[in-house]
């Protein structure tokens, strides 16, 4: 399946920039290879050791139930207009109406090397996008939105965090230039990345950066309970971020559809297999190792597989912006209509994905709105070029080609806020883990 051409779009920079970077760290680390010897991927139990430090208990812990154990059936239809007390990115009711008014946290989590594996708090998420960042690898760019701290402060009273930095949501690495595209969508977002490129830096708008707790560990920096209650993010008012229709029941002409894959590169392999007990799809991953073998991808903070209602298939335009494949750019805003697949309820619906005038939403072929299962949605961006096989319910993602010359970047540079008090403290190129040879013989799929 592909779709058709579009010219490049003019990055739209966002509203408000933030008056500095926060730093959440003490030295930035170098990055490391992925590692060689495979390891397997399971649920991560409590531990005593004291290499890992576990939670103390905040002094106010949160009662508050998660959503999703609410007594109070949920309305058939949500949306696409903001319905008071209920998260407009989801579908589901807040514990807490005021956390709407603070607009979402868009956080950069890596996915390379294997090592970064299982990353911690992206099941708290609202939405979950996955995009390649070039030499084989993927990237999560997770939009939190909502009472998230709540439920993050719930957990870890109930299941000591094992992680050596008490982080509840890592591991972060780099900016990409995607990520102003999609935070467009979000209005007033605030942006987390551990540092970006010379190149990348200066299109991304209302970040914050974050650095590594240990120069020795590439998996070093993320973010603590402190750090979500005391970031500067913006307030927005909750209509702004409406736009999707959420639907109790599915809605008509699916196919089944009891699990699906995408394969990013012969080294990054992604499966999802529904759970009718779950209602929802659970997410596995290989390891890197050319197996093509999966296994369940946890989340260190919850220690549950990931689950998300909702995947979407999204195709879209890509391109390289430099001869060296490392600044990928994708064509996301202003498009009434990106090709697709939406996933819910164990079936398969065509799906066209608009971006236009900034507003995210779904349609039917035919124009006509979309639903959402309530709950939180993954969205897997794969290339024109990719091609989908719908026997095997399988997307083999091909990377554009490589420019001849250096492209002039397409973006409106963003200012950048005190150079001089932040010089020499981010990192202005992020070495990333060796390439990974691209999966060459790949076959064409209708």
């Amino acid at each position: 399946m592909a779709g058709n051409q579009h010219k490049p779009q003019m990055r739209t920079p966002g509203r408000r920039a933030l008056a500095a970077s926060l730093l959440l760290g003490v030295v930035l680390a170098a990055c490391s290879t992925p590692s060689a010897a495979p390891r397997a991927i399971a649920p991560i139990p409590p531990t005593a050791s004291a290499v890992y430090l576990a939670a103390t208990a905040p002094a106010s812990p949160s009662a508050t139930p998660s959503p999703t154990t609410s007594p109070t059936p949920l309305p058939a239809v949500i949306g696409p207009a903001y319905v008071p007390g209920f998260n407009p990115l989801t579908g589901l009711p807040v514990s807490d109406a005021a956390t709407l008014q603070q607009a979402p946290l868009l956080v950069s989590v890596t996915n390379f090397p294997v090592s970064a594996r299982p990353q911690s708090g992206l099941s708290l998420a609202s939405i979950v996008w996955e995009i390649s960042i070039g030499e084989g690898m993927s990237r999560f760019l997770a939009v939190f939105y909502g009472d998230y701290t709540a439920e993050i402060e719930r957990i870890v009273v109930e299941r000591p965090l094992d992680n050596p930095y008490r982080y509840v949501i890592a591991p972060i690495r780099s900016g990409r230039v995607v990520y102003e595209d999609i935070k467009v969508l979000f209005p007033d977002a605030t942006l987390i990345t551990r540092g970006a490129s010379a190149e990348v830096r200066p299109q991304l708008s209302n970040r914050v950066g974050v650095f590594a707790a240990n120069a020795q560990d590439v998996n070093s920096a993320g973010l603590t309970l402190t750090d979500l209650r005391t970031l500067p993010v913006l307030q927005s008012a909750p209509d702004e971020h409406a736009g999707l229709l959420f639907t109790r029941h599915p809605p008509a002409g699916g196919t089944p559809a009891a699990s699906m894959g995408v394969i990013y590169n012969l080294y990054d392999h992604v499966g999802w297999e529904y759970s009718a007990e779950g209602s929802a799809y659970l997410r596995s991953q290989d390891q890197a190792d050319g197996t093509g073998v999966l296994y369940p991808a946890i989340d260190r903070l919850t220690g549950e597989q990931l689950a998300f209602e909702n995947v979407l298939i999204v195709f879209a335009n890509h391109r390289f912006e430099n001869v060296a494949g490392t600044i990928l750019e994708i064509d996301l805003l202003n498009h009434s209509g990106l090709s697709g697949w939406l996933f819910r309820d164990g079936m398969q619906f065509p799906v066209r994905l608009s971006t236009r005038q900034g507003k995210l939403s779904l349609q039917t072929a035919a124009g006509a709105p979309l639903g959402l299962k309530p709950g939180k949605t993954f969205i897997e961006v794969v290339s024109f070029e990719s091609r989908w096989d719908d026997e095997d319910k399988l997307v083999r993602f091909h990377s554009p080609p490589l420019p001849t010359l250096t492209a002039t970047l397409t973006a409106t540079r963003t200012p950048t806020l005190t150079p001089t008090a932040t010089a020499g403290l981010e990192p202005t190129a992020t070495q990333e883990p060796s390439a990974t040879p691209e999966l060459s013989a790949a076959p064409s799929q209708p």
